[in-house]
């Protein structure tokens, strides 16, 4: 999260991509960064790349390898991106995996 604070989201994704394993702490920050990226230029290739890192890692880990950390910035994506319908689905998800009551996750 380091390049991502510092405006490298192009760099952070680099660092991502060839990331040998991937952890939840992995997926987690690369999801923050886009959540927090600031690009009025590109936002909406912003926000469709952080959904679509999202289903990745939905695609390559158990539904139980996400916390309230992973969907957090993924809400701040739907939020940012308007769609109500991602929002439900998220919602959804988190209802699924027992997080509709976390506080972080429902701020």
């Amino acid at each position: 999260t380091m390049y991502s604070k510092n405006c490298s989201l192009s760099y952070a994704r680099h660092l991502f991509d060839q990331a040998p394993q991937r952890d939840l702490v992995t997926w987690n920050s690369i999801l923050a960064a886009y959540a927090d990226a600031d690009d009025d230029h590109n936002n909406n290739i912003i926000l469709q790349e952080g959904f679509r890192i999202f289903r990745l890692l939905l695609r390559t880990s158990s539904a139980s390898a996400t916390n309230k950390f992973t969907l957090a910035p993924v809400l701040k994506l739907c939020f940012m991106s308007g769609y109500v319908w991602a929002s439900q689905t998220v919602h959804g998800f988190a209802v699924k995996i027992g997080l509709e009551f976390d506080v972080f996750v429902s701020a």
